[in-house]
């Protein structure tokens, strides 16, 4: 076993699985606060970075209600 650990991979946002993109932030400060937003609402988010930038990704059951808390002031 080693203690380093391996570079993440970063990936095309269409590489991560079953999570779907529900929003493309311009920074990741700005990804950060939508993730906890999402968070305080109850729905499950991850920030991940992608080669495309920072992606906001849900769970497909998810993502009507991610859709409509971002769009909430």
């Amino acid at each position: 076993n080693s203690l380093v650990e391996t570079p993440r991979r970063v990936g095309n946002d269409d590489e991560y699985g079953l999570l779907e993109v529900v929003a493309t932030p311009t920074n990741y400060i700005e990804g950060e606060m939508m993730k906890q937003k999402l968070l305080e609402h109850g729905v499950k988010a991850t920030l991940a970075s992608t080669k495309q930038g920072p992606r906001i990704m849900v769970f497909p059951e998810e993502t009507r209600a991610a859709l409509a808390i971002l769009r909430s002031k």
